[in-house]
């Protein structure tokens, strides 16, 4: 037995570690240190750096001060050939087919303005700025509708740092911005990895330059159906990018790790969050400062911007990707302070505690999840990481009660979003935002413990209760299951176009016309133009409207109107300022059969598909009432809006 390298717990491993503020490898890691550190430090236990890393990173840029300029400059004299893909010493002469354009170079006023797009600019200075110039190495820079080109390429580009490095006194000569800008723009692409989820600072991505080589496959439908994407990375062309450093270390690492190399494999080549561009323009390095992760702007200088883009698209297990990581995780903040506090360790702890308390809780490492079985029987899985709406957590159902293999791979593939289960939205309110993320969690698994307490105050809970309550009773008792599924088949009818239009012209129009034959005289009827949803039919002595949906309706309405004793009111018209008010001055003939005919006659086509099938067996002229009521009371469902 050993104890855990991060909360001091007790773990059943031959390697004894002793409480250091960085870890040595991964399996001295218990297993709720492992799924909580990643949301806590936006590392994997793998990814963390050893002391041994840190030590030798911290010699190799010269036991440097947590000063950002001192630790720039560092990086940029460095040692190693890692930059020297981004001095090109091969002049090219460019051909222009118009006037050259000028040199790029940004103006005060342009940096407001891309850093503030929502504001609209001149126009002269927005051609300026699509116009672009040219960088030191001949390629062409310019910008379109909030994004940026590089010789016909979108890309992003750090606008404010790019303008600073070539209004400098550093010798520009030779640099191949083409491939450095690319590398930028390449490393910037943002595809979540294993969790899914909101992307977020603390996710797992997947490497840009796995998915530029080789894709991604689409299998993620309920995060499709949230508009997360993947796919491959097509807009930076590889041609231009293939004499790099970091590119040539990939064509190693193909050939070394085949099993790893193709689409189907992504979620195993992932690297935590490295470079950003701010809003205002400025490349920026995540780095974890003495009071938490913070972004702090790259050196401007192209040296420094190669080799750390080199360093960040380099392989995963690349011993330079490592060395990033250390420059990320502690170079920049006092050697003594914990990547993982002790407020954090206590959430840890107490999350220990709450599962192994109860025999309904447990951890399901393979998962990153823990598995609750509340009081209502029904089972859930509680995902740390980002989840909807901004949590540190995201609560997924259990798909069967039954443990089977094929069960864990349904709820495998609902935690990875990979179902078309979506997971159930327990939003956290302030008092749970002011936790640390371990008693957060640890607070929503007690909750589910007593989901059936709980749902009364979360109204997701109580509406997935109920629902899955329904289709275990449906399953014991087959009555139930059949009510159900005539209730959905009434709700699917109703959704239906071709129901719709049946039920309209069989039971709608015929209450309308039962209607107008039971008014009394003198009574008036406003008809106005097609509204939308809205009744564009109504009646000053009742409450019965009705809605024309196009013109054939309209021409039936009008026909009926003549057919049952209505006429024109222009007089009312004028003192009311509206069009088609009508009046009933008539009963209409006591034998109705040939005006119903007639009316049938115009609704007829509507009822036919393909000009060959009929929707309804019977005349539609026979669903109409065709003797005179005359004056009376008006039937049931006729003093109401007629749908």
């Amino acid at each position: 037995m050993s104890r855990c390298v991060c909360c001091n717990s007790l773990i059943d491993s031959n390697h004894i570690g002793a409480m250091i503020n960085y870890v040595p490898r991964s399996k001295e890691w218990c297993d709720y240190c492992k799924i909580m550190v990643p949301c806590i430090t936006g590392q994997r236990s793998d990814e963390i750096a050893t002391k041994k890393n840190i030590e030798r990173t911290r010699r190799f840029l010269g036991k440097p001060s947590t000063r950002p300029s001192q630790i720039w400059n560092r990086i940029r004299d460095c040692d190693g050939k890692e930059a020297d893909w981004c001095l090109d010493r091969t002049s090219t002469r460019q051909e222009w087919i118009t006037d050259q354009p000028p040199e790029w170079r940004l103006l005060e006023e342009d940096l407001e303005y891309l850093s503030n797009p929502e504001v609209r600019a001149p126009l002269e200075q927005r051609r300026r700025l699509q116009i672009g110039g040219v960088l030191p190495d001949g390629s062409h820079l310019s910008w379109a509708s909030g994004t940026f080109y590089l010789d016909g390429v979108r890309i992003s580009v750090p606008f404010r740092g790019l303008n600073k490095i070539l209004n400098s006194k550093i010798d520009l000569s030779g640099i191949a911005w083409k491939k450095i800008l690319y590398s930028i723009s390449l490393s910037l692409k943002r595809f979540n990895g294993f969790e899914g989820g909101p992307l977020t600072e603390k996710s797992s991505l997947i490497h840009p330059v796995h998915l530029m080589i080789f894709g991604t496959v689409r299998h993620n439908h309920w995060a499709a159906m949230r508009g997360w994407r993947s796919g491959r990375i097509r807009d930076i062309p590889q041609d231009a990018v293939r004499d790099t450093k970091w590119m040539r270390r990939w064509d190693t690492w193909i050939d070394e790790n085949r099993e790893l190399a193709r689409a189907s494999e992504h979620d195993s080549v992932t690297v935590p969050h490295t470079l950003f561009i701010s809003k205002a323009g400025r490349l920026q390095l995540r780095v974890r400062r003495d009071h938490g992760w913070r972004k702090l702007e790259v050196g401007s200088h192209p040296l420094t911007w190669a080799k750390v883009v080199t360093w960040a698209l380099s392989p995963p297990d690349h011993s330079q990707r490592q060395r990033l990581t250390c420059i990320q995780q502690c170079v920049f903040a006092d050697p003594e302070s914990p990547m993982i506090g002790p407020d954090d360790k206590k959430g840890i702890a107490l999350l220990r505690s709450v599962v192994e308390s109860s025999d309904r809780a447990e951890m399901v490492l393979e998962m990153k999840s823990i598995k609750v079985i509340g009081t209502s029987g029904l089972g859930y899985f509680v995902t740390p990481g980002s989840g909807g709406h901004g949590t540190r957590f995201s609560v997924w159902p259990r798909t069967s009660d039954r443990d089977s293999e094929h069960s864990r791979r349904e709820d495998q593939n609902t935690i990875r979003g990979r179902s078309q289960v979506p997971p159930i939205c327990i939003v956290e309110k302030y008092e749970l935002k002011r936790l640390v993320v371990g008693d957060a969690v640890a607070s929503v698994v007690m909750a589910l413990l007593d989901d059936m307490s709980s749902s009364r105050s979360i109204d997701t809970l109580r509406t997935h209760i109920s629902r899955s309550t329904r289709k275990d009773e449906a399953r014991r008792n087959p009555e139930i299951a059949e009510m159900n599924e005539a209730r959905w088949f009434r709700r699917r009818l109703r959704d239906n176009g071709v129901a719709d239009r049946v039920r309209r012209y069989t039971e709608s129009f015929p209450l309308l016309w039962g209607a107008l034959l039971r008014l009394p005289l003198g009574e008036r009827m406003r008809f106005q133009a097609i509204r939308g949803n809205e009744p564009n039919i109504s009646f000053d002595g009742c409450q019965t409207e009705f809605r024309t949906r196009n013109m054939v309706e309209r021409r039936v309405v009008y026909r009926m109107l003549e057919e049952s004793g209505w006429i024109r009111d222009r007089v009312e018209e004028e003192t009311r300022g509206e069009q088609r008010i009508y009046i009933r001055t008539g009963t209409g003939d006591r034998d109705l059969g040939e005006g119903v005919r007639e009316v049938g006659q115009l609704l007829e086509p509507e009822l036919m598909v393909d000009d060959r099938i009929r929707l309804i067996q019977r005349q539609l002229w026979t669903y109409f009432e065709r003797q005179n009521p005359g004056p009376s009371a008006l039937l049931p469902g006729m003093d109401r809006e007629i749908a």
